[in-house]
């Protein structure tokens, strides 16, 4: 299949920002290499491709939960697989972003690194504050953390 600028802008947005998980992607992207075909038909195209580490059922699950997504179309009509010879569904790729994807918030190291100090502090008062109440209730000094 050949991707149009548009889709091929989709699924380097897809990619890079990891979005789908590994498995999926894998499955994925063997979509956008075959696409239309049956899930028998990528699975061939996926070992052919050197991945062998999958199964024909589990490429089926993860083209289903790719569709519920929005990121592949199981089209209307059923044809002949040509690996099982069973009529069955045909999947799409689809050059979309998947169903309520929000992209990721990046926050800069620095701004976490004071959020965390921050908090940091907060924790300390508050354990100074419990050592001193237990201090208080024993009627002796305790050993502080800090």
């Amino acid at each position: 299949m050949n991707l149009n600028y548009a889709s091929l802008m989709c699924y380097r947005k897809i990619k890079g920002n990891g979005v789908l998980s590994y498995r999926r992607e894998q499955v994925w992207d063997a979509l956008a290499e075959h696409s239309p075909c049956t899930a028998g038909e990528l699975h061939k195209h996926m070992e052919d491709r050197g991945i062998k580490d999958t199964n024909h059922p589990h490429v089926n699950a993860r083209l289903s939960e790719l569709v519920n997504l929005g990121v592949a179309r199981r089209l209307p009509d059923y044809r002949e697989c040509r690996i099982t010879g069973n009529t069955v569904n045909v999947f799409e790729f689809v050059d979309a972003m998947p169903n309520d994807w929000k992209p990721a918030v990046v926050v800069p190291a620095h701004q976490k690194i004071k959020e965390l100090e921050s908090l940091i502090e907060l924790l300390r008062e508050q354990v100074r504050g419990l050592e001193a109440e237990n201090s208080r209730l024993k009627g002796k000094p305790q050993l502080s953390l800090f």
